[in-house]
């Protein structure tokens, strides 16, 4: 191989040996067509001959640069492959970028660098469709990851000012992570959305004013969006006000954020109906919310062609993570892929702060129920079920004459209380129902297990028993516990019944009791404090203000089993799950 160039040259012609030359360009001026010849024109062998002369009085001309050295290595640049694991790291190097942006202040949480990466996924999405849905498991920063999204835009000068939507118990932590950063932040509890009109007070004034103040200089942050998985209400099937609210603020230009570590329940009208919240920039798509495909022309007037949606198919949740507006990463994913492997375990570095990632350990504890005999006669001789009632729920009927008979057996697998609780209100008349069992044959079947459910101590029954052993065992290890259960009388059960039990061992429960009432504990009043004394890890921002007195054992519903810090715990007890009967 020889290889060498002479400046002011331009070759067109590929010149085989003295008999075969082609021309390797071509010119449409009228010299072109006429004259030169070129466009790989048949030409006499003596033009050949010319250009075969020409060629070597250039080759051999003294302006001529050798180039054979720089043109082998150029060659062997191009053959030197790189392994797959090198074009991964330089795309993603390219996809993520260097973050440089300095901390506004001291206290400011920068993003780690799995957050660095979701936050540049947002950041892409937002100038792309002006929404995003965010879809991280609990604990990875999804307050972080809004709060530094909105920082850049800031600096950016593309936005201004910043809406928060978030479950009250959550709030805080939003406060105070946005005025780290310095940005004009309106925080509401997500309920609000809801609200009508006529029950306007101070805090509806303020964020009916917010949204509609909201242009295209706003970004809105929609905390838990699985609580918008139905865009009908129940009661009537007419549109929520918090779809109405939000997508006239979408209409005025505002982005919109959704974050949720759970964006599905049932099925695909789930997602389709969060994603309804997004900036409606997709593509036309001719599928109703739930994920229905019909004809063009039939039906657009329904459909909202360009909001983002899946159609209803066995794969729909992979279309759903595929849209161009969603970001789903989860603990897995980062444990796999940036986790640092030491020999104490695998951690991940917050700044100076390891946080190491713990093995998990899933153990089911077999226990029987209480009074197995008559509660299988009663369910069996249907005293919990009722004539058929029919109700209305998003706009469809719907009968059912097993809503108490259900609660029963959920109730029954829960706790002795729960099932009393049950019980007592059948026999008392507190369910007003028109019952399908005879009123003399009920109380045959009911009032036995009522005495029995009345004599049980706690020091007989076998699920609790086996809860106070895993807490003795926690308890002397240090580890601390947080008891989950679907039914309020249950955890005012748990944490009378613990006080007896296990007088050194300090409960913390959201549920009270008043007039034998049991109600959900006022979030900004109690459970906040509880929370903290339970969790003062998760909670350091605000523990280290604040006096209070630490626990070792949680016992929650499913209120709190989101969105808030209880990261403490070691130990995760479902005391009940919540589940439907024959299903």
């Amino acid at each position: 191989l020889d290889g060498r160039v002479r400046d002011r040259d331009h070759a067109k012609v590929y010149i085989a040996d003295d008999n075969l030359a082609v021309v390797g360009s071509g010119n449409l001026t009228v010299n072109g067509l006429r004259q030169n010849v070129e466009g790989m024109a048949l030409v006499p062998s003596e033009r050949v001959t010319y250009w075969v002369e020409q060629f070597e009085q250039h080759w051999h001309d003294p302006q001529t640069v050798d180039l054979t050295q720089a043109l082998l290595d150029a060659l062997l640049a191009w053959l030197t492959l790189h392994p797959p694991y090198h074009v991964y790291l330089k795309t993603i190097a390219a996809l993520i970028g260097e973050d440089d942006t300095p901390p506004p202040r001291p206290d400011y949480k920068m993003p780690v660098q799995y957050q660095q990466v979701v936050i540049e996924r947002l950041l892409r999405q937002l100038e792309d469709w002006r929404g995003a849905m965010l879809v991280a498991s609990t604990g990875l920063g999804k307050t972080v990851i809004a709060t530094h999204t909105a920082y850049r835009l800031l600096l950016a000068r593309k936005i201004l000012n910043v809406i928060v939507l978030a479950p009250l118990q959550v709030l805080p932590n939003w406060q105070e992570s946005m005025a780290s950063g310095g940005i004009a932040c309106e925080t509401f509890t997500r309920d609000l959305l809801d609200q009508p009109l006529r029950r306007r007070g101070d805090k509806l004034s303020r964020l009916v004013a917010a949204l509609e103040r909201a242009d295209e200089r706003y970004i809105i942050f929609v905390d838990e969006s699985h609580h918008f998985k139905n865009r009908l209400r129940a009661k009537d099937g007419r549109t929520r006000h918090s779809f109405d609210r939000l997508q006239a603020a979408v209409g005025r230009g505002a982005m919109v954020v959704l974050l949720t570590a759970t964006p599905l329940a049932k099925g695909v009208e789930d997602v389709n109906n969060q994603l309804y919240l997004l900036p409606h920039t997709a593509e036309r798509r001719y599928v109703t919310a739930i994920g229905q495909h019909v004809i063009p022309g039939t039906r657009d007037d329904e459909l909202d062609l360009n909001a983002w949606k899946v159609g209803d198919h066995e794969a729909f949740f992979s279309d759903f993570i595929n849209l161009p507006v969603t970001t789903v990463i989860s603990t897995s994913q980062v444990a796999r892929n940036f986790a640092e492997r030491t020999p104490e375990g695998d951690m991940i570095r917050f700044g100076s702060e390891k946080r190491w990632l713990p093995s998990v350990a899933i153990k089911k504890v077999r226990v029987p129920v209480p009074v197995e005999a008559g509660m299988s006669a009663a369910l069996a001789g249907d005293a919990f079920k009722h004539k058929l009632k029919r109700f209305q729920s998003r706009g469809a009927w719907q009968i059912s004459e097993s809503t108490i008979h259900n609660q029963a057996i959920v109730a029954w697998t829960s706790s002795p209380a729960a099932l009393r609780e049950i019980v007592s209100n059948t026999l008392d008349g507190t369910y007003d129902e028109k019952w399908l069992c005879p009123l003399d044959k009920q109380w045959t079947l009911l009032e036995p297990i009522h005495g029995q459910l009345d004599a049980l101590p706690a020091e007989r029954d076998e699920k609790f028993l086996a809860l106070c052993h895993i807490l003795a065992e926690a308890q002397q290890t240090g580890q601390k516990a947080i008891i989950f259960t679907e039914r309020h009388s249950t955890a005012h059960y748990l944490e009378q019944q613990l006080a007896q039990r296990l007088p050194g061992l300090r409960v913390a429960s959201v549920v009270a009791q008043q007039d034998g009432k049991y109600r959900l504990k006022d979030f900004n009043r109690d459970v906040q404090e509880l929370i903290i004394g339970f969790a003062p890890e998760a909670n350091k921002d605000i523990a280290e203000s604040r006096d209070y007195e630490p626990y070792d054992a949680f016992i929650s519903t499913d209120a709190y089993s989101t969105g808030v810090n209880l990261q403490d715990a070691s130990i995760v007890i479902n005391y009940d799950l919540a589940w439907t009967p024959d299903t």
